[in-house]
């Protein structure tokens, strides 16, 4: 098996027991709150959530996975790994909604991945997004996938050859 996916796997293996805690609680929470305020929950909407959540894990390893390579031409990278989670919590709306960045800012965000791995999913089960623009994104996110796998599997083969063992 190719590192890449023992990679994948071993991630994926790790936040099935995440994503299943997370939609019990999600689920419980979801409960609660239609039964004391009243507001409806659509079936269509929530499993549209769980395939993004899903899909926006995915989305987020890739970009991880093509910020490691960076130990192929670094020595020290983990400041590189800090600069960037900051960057991509800031970027996905993780801090805080991506509207207050402004219009002109937000339109260059949905050229990115970010948003599609928090902020998408999160405005898709608060219902901001229309269907339609659910159906959009999920495409948008697999599009995305696709691309930083094969940005990704490109770094890696590249760093590869350069690569030289430090130490011992």
């Amino acid at each position: 098996i190719g590192y890449y996916q023992y990679r994948i796997s071993s991630f994926l293996g790790g936040k099935a027991a995440q994503l299943i805690m997370l939609g019990i609680i999600v689920a419980v929470l979801l409960g609660l709150i239609s039964h004391f305020l009243g507001l409806q929950i659509i079936p269509v909407r929530v499993l549209a959530f769980a395939v993004s959540c899903i899909l926006g894990s995915v989305v987020n390893y890739c970009i991880v996975f093509c910020v490691s390579t960076t130990a192929f031409w670094f020595n020290e990278v983990w400041g590189i790994f800090v600069a960037v989670g900051l960057a991509v919590n800031l970027l996905s709306g993780g801090v805080f909604p991506l509207e207050v960045f402004g219009e002109t800012l937000l339109k260059i965000f949905k050229f990115l991945p970010f948003q599609y791995t928090i902020s998408f999913p999160v405005n898709i089960i608060n219902g901001k997004i229309a269907m339609d623009n659910i159906y959009q994104g999920i495409v948008i996110q697999l599009v995305w996938i696709v691309v930083l796998t094969f940005v990704s599997r490109f770094l890696w083969r590249v760093g590869a050859r350069k690569y030289i063992a430090i130490g011992g």
